[in-house]
């Protein structure tokens, strides 16, 4: 069965295992551990969106997790958000300077976003040169 959807035919016993679960909803908003146990178990049934939503409130509580901040960059990264990516990054190295890991994603991310920067200036360079050649 797919973690992604769900089938209507699907037992509801089912259903409630593999949908995402509310995040924390009998926990205290404050109570960093219970967030981290969601965020964790979320992450294991590989919802990475309800996860990454568990991570944000655990860093509202603890701001330097270095797990909350490692996988936040990641969750970034892979969605292209790279300047989000490169603070999370940042913030996770803070927090555990010898993590391999997170220094080669932060490495990735930096190189996205200079290269995508690198490109609008480009692109922005052209358009002010001649900028009769792209408009309608």
């Amino acid at each position: 069965m797919s973690h992604d959807r769900i089938s209507p035919f699907a037992r509801k016993s089912d259903q409630a295992f593999f949908a995402p679960a509310p995040v924390c909803q009998n926990a205290s908003m404050n109570d960093v551990d219970t967030l981290l146990a969601s965020a964790r178990l979320m992450r294991a049934r590989g919802h990475d969106d309800a996860a990454a939503a568990s991570y944000a409130l655990t860093l509202q509580n603890g701001p330097t997790l270095a797990e909350a901040h490692a996988f936040l960059a990641a969750h970034a990264l892979r969605r292209g958000a790279f300047a989000a990516s490169v603070a999370h990054g940042e913030q996770a190295l803070k927090a555990d300077p010898d993590d391999v890991q997170v220094h080669a994603m932060l490495g990735d991310a930096l190189r996205r976003l200079i290269t995508l920067e690198h490109a609008e200036r480009a692109l922005r360079d052209i358009l002010d040169e001649q900028p009769q050649a792209y408009t309608s």
